[in-house]
């Protein structure tokens, strides 16, 4: 009996879920540790940190630690997802080789859009749990800080109709060409492992020293095309876009890029791991 789409995902989003819960508990462990050394600093009258903008001259102790496990989260979480996303894509291609989960009553070209698929959703839904653990931590402080709710209060009334709609459709964007850019850079990691093993797989003979040199060779490559695609996305573009919100006609352009490669790698992905990509034995 075949699997359906919805049956395979589920076990593979079980598994991919794991460490998303795993980043998230040691980021608001390594959060609360700092935001308490923060807001003893602050507090003892070591550190002025968020002494300007609240009107206040020391920020109260609730509004302190709060404010510091808010910007401390938010930084674990850009810095953390980095590593989180390295984390991924290995247990993607490990999974895509492994002849265990091979086993599945499903197409090929289904199996892989399908790890693809819950690989990019788990590193949405940890991203997603980081949002919350950071905005719980900023309700809170406005909730139990008079100072916090003071200076937010202050900072809101100078942002204009038209600048908050400006905002607002940048953001939307922005995060259109993120989801867009991770799924690229999924993509482009199993185009690399699928052509290296395809290489490899049609030589007359390959030892360790030959296999090793298609691959770095090839690596080489990829991390040109890489290059290229970073400098596409930020230089000019993609940044000059968020500093400069009255003009988001770039960012769209990107997106449209990014589309264009997404659907090629996709494609190309597909034919590599349906035709020449076997499982690997244990």
């Amino acid at each position: 009996m075949m699997l359906t789409f919805g049956q395979l995902m589920r076990p593979l989003l079980k598994r991919k879920n794991k460490l998303s819960y795993l980043f998230l508990v040691l980021g608001m462990i390594a959060s609360a540790v700092i935001s308490v050394w923060t807001t003893v600093s602050v507090q003892t009258g070591h550190s002025n940190m968020f002494s300007e903008g609240f009107g206040v001259r020391r920020l109260d102790i609730f509004g302190t630690f709060f404010m510091s496990f808010f910007i401390i989260t938010i930084t674990i979480f850009v810095l953390g997802e980095m590593i989180y996303f390295i984390a991924s894509v290995y247990i993607t291609e490990k999974i895509n080789r492994s002849s265990t989960w091979r086993l599945a009553a499903i197409s090929d070209n289904k199996f892989y859009i399908a790890n693809i698929l819950t690989s990019f959703l788990s590193l949405v839904y940890y991203s997603f749990l980081q949002i919350i653990v950071a905005l719980i931590s900023l309700g809170l402080g406005l909730v139990l800080s008079p100072d916090l709710r003071k200076g937010a209060h202050f900072s809101l009334g100078h942002i204009s109709q038209s600048d908050l709609n400006s905002v607002i459709t940048t953001m939307l964007l922005s995060v259109c060409l993120i989801i867009l850019t991770n799924i690229f850079w999924y993509l482009i990691v199993g185009t690399y492992h699928f052509l290296s093993r395809t290489m490899i797989d049609f030589l007359p003979f390959a030892n360790k020293f030959i296999s090793a040199t298609v691959k770095l060779m090839l690596l080489i490559v990829f991390f040109y095309i890489s290059a290229k695609s970073i400098d596409m996305l930020s230089e000019g573009h993609f940044l000059g876009v968020i500093m400069r919100i009255n003009d988001s006609t770039p960012l769209v352009n990107q997106i449209v890029l990014i589309s264009l490669l997404d659907a090629v790698l996709l494609i190309l992905n597909l034919v590599l791991f349906d035709r020449f990509i076997e499982a690997k034995q244990k």
